[in-house]
This record gives structure tokens, C-alpha cells and sequence, in this order.
């Protein structure tokens, strides 16, 4: 993973481990929760349509 931050928004280039897929996305801390968000997939892992289990959108929360 590599990436930049402005402000409270990270811009992330992700590689998943599982089958070399790498995708962009956004990483927002808002009201106490990670947002996540796939912008693009810059390229596709291999073998063809073999899922790279990156999450598309979701959020992370810290639970007491």
C-alpha cells in the first residue's frame, strides 16, 4: 500500500496479495470511522475474474 494524505482524505494505491490486482481508492476519517472507497482498478489480477477480496466500499469503527 502506498499512498498520500490531504487533510483528513488518504489516497491509496492498493495490491492485493492474493492475485497482484491494484486498485485506487479513498480512505476518510469522519465522525470517528474509516471510510473506504475503490476509486479505480488500475489493473486486473491473474488469473482472469479470480476476485483480489479488496473491499469496494465499507467503513471501520471503533466499538466499546
Amino acid at each position: 500500500m502506498k499512498g498520500v494524505v490531504v487533510g483528513n482524505t488518504a489516497v491509496l494505491v492498493v495490491t492485493s496479495g492474493r492475485n497482484g490486482a491494484i486498485a485506487m481508492g479513498t480512505a476518510k476519517l469522519s465522525n470517528g470511522k474509516l471510510r473506504w472507497r475503490v476509486v479505480e482498478e488500475i489493473s486486473a489480477g491473474s488469473p482472469e475474474g479470480d476476485s483480489p477480496l479488496i473491499l469496494g466500499n465499507g467503513s471501520l469503527a471503533r466499538v466499546p
